[in-house]
Formats: structure tokens, sequence, C-alpha cells
């Protein structure tokens, strides 16, 4: 064993042990992240993603807090084909398989997933349902979306509230839209009364060149102590200026000073 390869583990070990004994615990006032970062304990299970990785929301009680975000990267994060309906929208990347229709790629790239409705095969007017994870009563609740609506034979994208009083439409788009990836931002005074659904419903055109696709949806809670972001997110105010980007366009970082290259301890910025 040459005297290199001894070193080179001497001080491995000695940096392993270096890290481990540099770990910062947080004080019996705070909550302690899964990657170690600190925050207030009353931001644990508010409904806002304060955590990098959102550990600060997991195995929270109750119904799934209103602050939620899919982007179909990891399959339907929670959302559900609803039974009853004709078909179901499809998980994919890239192009849809028919040409003159639906988008070449998710809305941050090739490698992102999206979720279409693939009409080759079905009927006139036939539907497609997705269901969102059960939400709490609001007054203030915003769904944000990315919708692609390109083809000559589009039919209908829905977007609908759904309660135990029924299913309230709430937002919809006919027809060919262009091949872009569009934004839509739909405000929601009261999300009825008892369990509370969103759904998405896209209605099959009269021929192959009818794909719908969405992709990264926010469903969020606004409220006095949100910041809102351009895309009609919104995010605790704490979230704001903090170094990670949680409107999904950085808009939540700008305007906080220069910093080009930053670390943080307890939410303490240094530079």
């Amino acid at each position: 064993m040459s005297n290199c390869f001894i070193l080179g583990c001497t001080l491995i070990f000695l940096l392993v042990s270096f890290v481990q004994s540099e770990h910062i615990y947080c004080n019996y006032y705070e909550y302690e992240c899964a990657d170690g970062r600190c925050i207030p304990y009353t931001w644990h299970c508010d409904g806002f993603r304060d955590c990098a990785d959102c550990s600060d929301e997991a195995n929270c009680n109750g119904a799934v807090n209103a602050n939620i975000k899919t982007d179909f990267q990891s399959g339907l994060g929670g959302w559900t084909q609803e039974r009853g309906d004709d078909f179901d929208w499809t998980l994919a990347y890239g192009s849809t398989p028919s040409s003159n229709t639906g988008p070449t790629n998710g809305r941050s790239g090739y490698s992102d997933y999206y979720v279409y409705i693939e009409t080759t095969y079905t009927a006139y007017g036939q539907s497609a349902r997705l269901r969102s994870p059960l939400l709490p009563q609001s007054n203030n609740l915003t769904v944000a979306f990315y919708y692609h609506m390109y083809g000559n034979t589009i039919g209908t994208l829905n977007v609908y509230r759904k309660s135990n009083v029924g299913d309230e439409l709430v937002w919809s788009r006919y027809g060919n839209q262009g091949n872009t990836w569009r934004n839509a931002v739909v405000q929601l005074s009261h999300t009825g009364y008892g369990d509370n659904y969103i759904v998405f419903e896209g209605i099959s055109g009269s021929s192959y060149t009818g794909d719908i696709a969405i992709d990264d949806i926010y469903i969020v809670d606004c409220t006095t102590q949100s910041f809102n972001c351009p895309n009609g997110m919104c995010i605790s105010n704490n979230s704001q200026c903090d170094g990670f980007n949680d409107c999904g366009d950085w808009s939540d970082e700008q305007g906080c000073g220069k910093c080009l290259y930053c670390t943080y301890t307890r939410n303490v910025l240094i530079e």
C-alpha cells in the first residue's frame, strides 16, 4: 500500500470529521430542516415551503395544504385520473407522437415532463379529467398553470372547482392557441364547502391534431403575508430574498442585493 494512498485516506477522514464537527444544531425554538438549515419553529406546517427540501411541510396532518407545485417530474404528484371519464391524461416528455399538434417538449425543455391528452384514438367530445389532491377551504385560492393547445382540431381545456355541491367551471379555452406554452392564472374567491379539489378536463376535437398539454401547476393560498410571484404563485414573505428559487422564476430573489457567492446559516446571509 503506497504512502500516497494512506495520506489520501487520512485527508478524507480528517475532512469528513471536520464537516461533521461543523454541524450547526438548531435552538429549541427553531425547526431543523432535513438539510440542516434552521427556521423558526412557527414556520413548521404553516403551508409554505421554507426548507429548500420541503421537509418542514412533510407529515402535517389534515388536508393537503393549498401551497403546492406539480411539475410532473416525479409522476402525477398526487393528482388522480378521475373515474367515469372517457380516457386518461398521459405523462410524457419530448414531442407527442402525432405530427402538427402538441408540444415538442415540456415547458422547461426537452427532458421536462408534462401531461397531455392523446386524441388519435378518441372520439369527438370525449373527455379526460385530472383531479388535484384534497385541498382545504380557503377564501384566497390561486391556481396558476401552463397550457399548450396547438393543432387544427384542438378541442377544449376546462378547469373546475370541485366540491360537495358539484363542479364549478372557473376557466376554459377552446381551439388552436398556437405552438407555444401559455400561462394562465385563476383567482378563486372561495373553494366551496366540504371537500375541495381542482379538476383539469381535456376534451378531444374531431381528429388526431387535438393534443392538449398542461405543466407546472401551482395551487396557492394567497394572504396578506404572501409574496405574489408574477406567474401567479404565492409564497411566504419569509421566503423572499432567502437565496432559494421559490417562485420558479427567481422573482422572489430580485432586488435583494448583489451576492456572488452565498451560504446560509440560521437564515443569515453570509457573503
